[in-house]
């Protein structure tokens, strides 16, 4: 599979089994234009597809992840949590919300600890959560990018200006 980071910025994945939360956080998403958004109805089809995309360590990865899957046979699949495990082990920096019911909201903690960023409810105001919780990661992302480019310029400055007195040094001792 080619890199499919090199023209998106942001990368959206949502990996739920109820197709009615996929819609309602797929035409609500608030996103940027370089931004990619994918649905998968379960952590197998999605794990199977996260390594193999390649996606820049240094791209924002935000995941929606449901706790709870079952297949046709109501038989269950990997869980929220088991592909919380996973996606951390494969990339650390990939930012996970975990999605919930009423009764699974025990799991935020141990969700939390595992490496999810934060919890989201599947009701009503799930979809204005997920847009404030998209700008803030972009405006954290875009103050870090701000922060490096001021690093680079500060070193750059100082080696202009060491460079410069090491010349005029050398000019009034010769």
């Amino acid at each position: 599979m080619p890199i499919i980071g090199t023209k998106y910025r942001l990368f959206i994945f949502v990996v739920e089994s109820n197709p009615d939360c996929v819609a309602r956080l797929m035409q609500g998403l608030e996103v940027p234009e370089q931004s990619l958004i994918k649905a998968f109805s379960s952590g197998e089809s999605f794990i199977d597809f996260f390594p193999k995309s390649k996606i820049p360590k240094r791209k924002l990865i935000l995941i929606f992840l449901g706790y709870t899957f079952s297949d046709e046979a109501n038989q269950n699949m990997m869980n929220g949590i088991e592909i919380l495990e996973t996606v951390k082990m494969l990339n650390p920096a990939v930012h996970v919300v975990m999605l919930t019911h009423n009764g699974e909201q025990e799991y935020g903690g141990h969700a939390k600890s595992m490496g999810a960023n934060s919890c989201i409810m599947k009701d009503e105001s799930m979809v204005i959560r997920a847009n404030s919780l998209i700008r803030l990661l972009l405006s954290e992302k875009k103050l870090g990018n701000r922060r490096r480019q001021l690093k680079v310029a500060a070193v750059s400055w100082l080696v202009a200006l060491v460079c410069f007195l090491l010349s005029v040094g050398v000019c009034c001792f010769s």
